[in-house]
């Protein structure tokens, strides 16, 4: 069996049935871009821990399909998450003897700077809200 074929049936049998469609609609995302087009035609049995830690080497330094610019860290994170699942179930059904993915090393996770509003920027929101009739913004004068 080939990986394509595991992640195929994986989203078809085990997913679609037993999650929310926003929910499937990420992981065939995550697999029809990431997983099938880099490692799909490989046989499960190729795929031993060497390969695949080759392979999340190699998402660390491809560009995202959306945006073009290299994956962050917490999508590299994402697609090695849906790889362990459909390994899992490869596994669970004695389709592959070991779960290449157990011993995956993954980079550190990295922090976006948090940047915070000015107080006159602040200020000018607030007018904004307090200023126009809507009674929605209530809100954002609360969270500033």
């Amino acid at each position: 069996m080939k990986v394509k074929e595991l992640f195929e049936m994986w989203l078809d049998k085990y997913v679609k049935p037993s999650v929310k469609i926003r929910t499937y609609n990420k992981y065939e995302s995550v697999v029809n871009s990431y997983i099938i087009p880099v490692i799909g035609e490989l046989e499960l049995s190729e795929c031993n821990c060497a390969v695949i830690q080759d392979y999340v080497c190699k998402l660390l330094n491809i560009n995202s399909f959306k945006s073009n610019k290299p994956l962050a860290t917490n999508t590299v994170y994402g697609i090695v998450q849906v790889l362990k699942q459909g390994f899992k179930l490869a596994l669970e059904l004695e389709v592959i003897v070991k779960d290449p993915t157990i011993k995956i090393k993954l980079p550190p996770a990295t922090e976006k700077e948090v940047l915070a509003l000015t107080r006159e920027e602040q200020k000018i929101i607030e007018n904004y809200c307090l200023s126009n009739p809507k009674s929605n913004y209530l809100g954002i004068i609360i969270s500033l």
